[in-house]
């Protein structure tokens, strides 16, 4: 990275954090630790409150330095050269490991030209364990790359339309999932470890655009094969609404994907899919009055996706277990 381009600012607190964390798993006699105590214990002397704040913040930044604590992250933000066109990069503590992430600021500058500012959250127990750090960092930075690249189109302003606020919440799960897995991928590609594993990002992609050989085929395909390298913003958010759009040349078979520019909604739940159920006028016939009720006008030939018939069987058994004998909420997606 060059550093006359990019200043980085670490939040006070934070490094206050790190350096009692680093330090705290040093020996007590380690010359560092004796004299970063004496240095701490001296600034009680200093009557002045804003002053003896303001020796602790440089004594703190001055032991986070000695330690190397900002090394790393600094060579971790050199590996992502799109990372130079940030002014400023903030590095802010928080204490839950679900509130670490990234973001990305952007402003208008002197002759239209936009000043980014990169934000970094992360807690004071990643900053110090150097592999935790880099799985977040890697994965993080790749985010603010693709943020930054012109190639991918990124707008902060994103509108989820869909009939209902189940869709809406899946369409933003499905983008979420394909963007992960299309940096996790490319962080396999260049042999470096990703922030989710492959069996992790397999059982997210399942849960958002279904199960069974086509979606493990369409996984392998996005993952091992990079399939969503090339794609902008818009074009992952349009796949993320109709998984027909996801790229072609997937190894699958006829019958599954022969149709792939030709997907409908499904008459149950109202997604689109090309991923239907074999053979819908098999199903028990507790289920075929179940879906009527709902649809009334619908019949075996307008099908089913293969998500709704999984629910369907699936909670049916749990009906039979349970002794219940309906459920009038049951064709909708989590």
């Amino acid at each position: 990275m060059d550093p006359s381009r990019t200043r980085i600012e670490f939040d006070p607190r934070l490094i206050e954090d790190a350096v009692f964390l680093a330090l705290r798993a040093r020996p007590g006699a380690d010359p560092l630790v004796q004299h970063h105590r004496r240095s701490h214990d001296a600034t009680y002397a200093i009557s002045d409150p804003d002053a003896r704040t303001h020796r602790i913040q440089a004594l703190n930044l001055k032991t986070f330095t000695r330690l190397g604590l900002g090394k790393l992250l600094t060579d971790l933000i050199s590996e992502r050269p799109l990372l130079n066109r940030l002014e400023v990069f903030v590095v802010q503590g928080v204490f839950l490991a679900k509130e670490e992430g990234s973001d990305l600021f952007g402003r208008s500058g002197d002759q239209g030209v936009t000043r980014y500012t990169g934000l970094l959250r992360v807690r004071a127990a990643t900053l110090v364990d150097a592999g935790a750090l880099t799985s977040l960092c890697r994965h993080e930075f790749l985010h603010l790359s693709d943020m930054l690249d012109p190639g991918f189109a990124y707008s902060p302003k994103v509108s989820w339309n869909g009939p209902t606020e189940a869709q809406k919440s899946l369409f933003r799960d499905r983008f979420a999932v394909l963007w992960d897995i299309r940096i996790d991928a490319r962080l396999e590609g260049e042999s470096r470890k990703g922030l989710i594993s492959r069996e992790k990002h397999w059982t997210l992609f399942e849960r958002v655009f279904g199960s069974g050989l086509t979606a493990q085929a369409a996984f392998i395909e996005l993952f091992e094969n990079q399939g969503l390298q090339h794609m902008s913003k818009t074009e992952l958010m349009a796949a993320a609404y109709d998984p027909a759009r996801l790229p072609k040349g997937l190894d699958l078979p006829a019958s599954d994907w022969e149709t792939k520019e030709l997907s409908k909604p499904c008459p149950v739940c109202g997604f689109p899919t090309v991923v239907w159920a074999v053979c819908p006028e098999k199903l028990p016939g507790a289920i075929l009055s179940e879906i009527r009720a709902r649809h009334p006008c619908w019949t075996p030939h307008d099908s089913l996706c293969r998500h709704c018939e999984e629910m369907l069987v699936s909670a049916a058994r749990a009906r039979k277990h349970l002794g219940v004998t309906a459920c009038p909420s049951l064709v909708s997606h989590p």
